[in-house]
């Protein structure tokens, strides 16, 4: 039997910050997500009604004996497609956050 090699992603380099440095970048990244609170609340909201939706149409094709109309379609691939569209916004938004504090961007104010 053949092994197959995967080679790894270079791991990053640690940043040698001095705490000060450390506290500011963290302090930056505190203000990042103050500033898109209401966002982030919102997508988490959207998201737990997307999930209500997916729960009432699999309660709905139960009682209708299994039946999928178009609107059992519809809400299926809409409600989830939002919930994908949602939390692929968060992460992208923890992502620059993470980046912020461990990048070498972050030294330079986040550019």
């Amino acid at each position: 039997m053949e092994t197959v090699q995967t080679q790894n992603a270079p791991r990053p380099q640690r940043l040698n910050l001095t705490p000060e440095e450390m506290r500011a970048r963290i302090e930056a990244a505190k203000q990042i997500t103050q500033l898109f609170n209401l966002e982030r609340y919102v997508y988490v909201a959207c998201c737990g009604i997307a999930v209500l939706l997916l729960l009432t149409n699999a309660v709905l094709m139960m009682m209708k004996g299994g039946t999928i109309d178009r609107t059992a379609l519809g809400l299926l691939f809409g409600a989830s497609g939002f919930i994908t569209y949602s939390i692929g916004r968060l992460i992208f938004m923890w992502n620059r956050v993470v980046d912020l504090i461990l990048s070498d961007a972050g030294a330079q104010g986040g550019q």
